[in-house]
């Protein structure tokens, strides 16, 4: 692999989405920090757990899915539609969910333990988590979808054209 293949490749499948996660995750602390002031939910910043309103929970995952799906289009621009840069940005943000999860469940209990009920996981903000990755899932699969079918839109215009 030469120089220019190492850094191109670096900076597409690990540089990018990490800049990516960090533009998530900002707007997503924005989005928290606008609910904490117009639910007045103290407990925003804890987990989703806790949250009262189940609406604004669903705000949240909305907010992270259309976040998520600019994010993907703006990292589809950049790399050419390339799907790799998609894993790799999903990939990314599914593995700072976990840890997030395991922080969160180790600072309440300061050990992990598996939840055995439905109701078990809620609590300990296991599926909570869990949608919030297959949002962000989708939001990467949506963006590579609609980039890829916009590509072939456009190469089969230039090719009317011609």
């Amino acid at each position: 692999m030469t120089n220019f293949q190492f850094k191109y490749y670096s900076k597409t499948l690990f540089v990018f989405p990490l800049l990516g996660l960090f533009f998530i995750r900002a707007f997503d602390g924005f989005t928290r920090l606008i609910l904490h002031i117009y639910a007045n939910e103290e407990v925003l910043w804890n987990g989703y757990a806790n949250l009262s309103e189940p609406l604004w929970l669903a705000v949240l995952w909305l907010v992270h899915l259309a976040i998520t799906f600019l994010v993907g289009m703006v990292l589809m621009t950049l790399s050419q539609n390339d799907w790799k840069v998609a894993i790799s940005f999903a990939s990314i943000m599914a593995l700072h969910s976990v840890f997030n999860w395991i922080r969160l469940v180790r600072s309440n209990d300061g050990q992990i333990m598996l939840p055995v009920s439905l109701k078990q996981a809620w609590d300990s903000d296991l599926i909570p988590f869990l949608i919030y990755i297959l949002i962000g899932i989708a939001g990467c699969t949506l963006s590579y979808q609609l980039s890829k079918a916009n590509r072939t839109t456009l190469a089969s215009n230039s090719r009317k054209q011609k």
